[in-house]
């Protein structure tokens, strides 16, 4: 493996970062000395394991809420019922978890090389003390909690099923879309899932220039089910198959046999990713067996942006701009969007200086210059009806 080829590493955090175990220990412990009961590690452990797989496994609840529910579910096997103050002693105790003793050398030697990424469903506020045990400024955080929730349940949690699923003959295939405007994440997301799943399953990538005809679709399920379990990460898959009626609907009759025909995908999780799943035939998106879910990825919040903004500025030595007013007005900014923001507003400030040899100081003034140009061009890409292949629009001034 060609090592120099990666830019990021992504990491799953508690329990390969942060010594969950001891953090666990530390917070309960307490909890039963008070009430007289004693208790060994294994009584403690071994129910969180499963009572945060029980929570985890119905709707969507904050992460905080877990924890609260894995408490309750500890008691209840120790034979007491906690208090609200004893329902909190997990959550509480997040921040405080130890990283392993040679996590934070070992992040900044990689930080020398890569740009790290932690992928968690933590809640942010959570994550905020853990962050700086770490000592590591990372490059991307992504907490997307519903995401993650789906992701799990969809993705990775089905891997572990294999077995079962042949035991009782069912076939063993998934398919979920990955939707969501350009400049979201939807490939930070696959390469999460790339590293989360390294080891267990041979994993795939696709792209539109890999599939120039309906033979290379079947090529490469052929390939996925001869290494099964297999995730296939298909990007962008609006590029490769849109209608019957365009010039791609050979390769769309291909890619609908191979998910759900004859000797289909047994085997193999497709996971397929797209900026407008209206643009996809119905066959493709809407029939179940082949893709059975759509997850989409939103804009990111404000409090998401005020934190993407603090990191695309935080190598400036000298910035007085109002980050909070910034965020609140690029409400329709993805990522992408505002880095390019970033971009363009220490140009402004670069050029106002008239100094080449240092970083100007960044005002408030150089982002309202730069959000009016994207602006600008945003109000001019969609008068001129610019668009590039595969429905992809020009936003903010920038291809994205």
């Amino acid at each position: 493996m060609n090592f120099e080829a990666f830019t990021h590493l992504t990491f799953d955090c508690y329990g390969t970062l942060i010594d969950w175990e001891t953090g666990i220990l530390a917070a309960v412990m307490p909890v039963l000395a008070a009430r007289g009961i004693a208790a060994e590690a294994t009584q403690i452990l071994q129910p969180y394991v499963r009572y945060e797989a029980t929570q985890e496994s119905g709707p969507y609840q904050r992460y905080q809420s877990v924890l609260q529910g894995v408490m309750a579910g500890i008691a209840a096997e120790l034979g007491f019922t906690p208090t609200a103050a004893e329902l909190q002693a997990l959550p509480n105790s997040v921040g405080h978890w130890p990283p392993f003793a040679d996590t934070v050398t070992a992040l900044r030697r990689l930080q020398t090389r890569y740009k790290p990424v932690i992928v968690s469903n933590i809640d942010d506020a959570m994550f905020a003390e853990t962050r700086k045990l770490l000592q590591v400024e990372f490059d991307d955080v992504i907490f997307e909690p519903q995401i993650w929730a789906a992701l799990e349940q969809q993705v990775l949690e089905f891997v572990e099923m294999e077995q079962v699923f042949k035991l009782v003959h069912l076939p063993f295939r998934r398919g979920v879309i990955l939707a969501g405007p350009p400049g979201v994440g939807k490939t930070l997301v696959f390469r999460a899932l790339s590293h989360r799943l390294a080891g267990r399953c041979t994993v795939i990538w696709v792209t539109a220039r890999s599939i120039p005809e309906p033979a290379a679709v079947k090529r490469v399920f052929e390939l996925a089910r001869a290494l099964a379990p297999t995730l296939m990460l298909w990007e962008d898959v609006d590029l490769t198959v849109r209608g019957r009626a365009d010039s791609s609907g050979a390769v769309l009759g291909e890619l609908l046999a191979q998910l759900d025909g004859p000797g289909s995908s047994e085997g193999v999780i497709t996971c397929a990713s797209t900026n407008d799943p209206s643009v996809l035939d119905e066959a493709l998106s809407t029939r179940a067996s082949r893709f059975d879910r759509i997850v989409n990825v939103g804009l990111p919040s404000v409090t998401a942006r005020r934190r993407m903004l603090e990191r695309f500025v935080s190598d400036i030595p000298t910035v007085t701009a109002d980050l909070d007013r910034v965020a609140a007005e690029a409400a329709e900014m993805t990522g992408a969007d505002l880095r390019e923001l970033v971009i363009t507003a220490f140009a402004e400030a670069q050029r106002g200086s008239g100094d080449r040899s240092a970083p100007a100081p960044l005002a408030s003034e150089h982002f309202q210059s730069a959000l009016a140009q994207l602006g600008d061009a945003r109000r001019a890409a969609r008068q001129s009806g610019v668009r590039r292949k595969g429905g992809r629009k020009e936003k903010f001034g920038f291809t994205a």
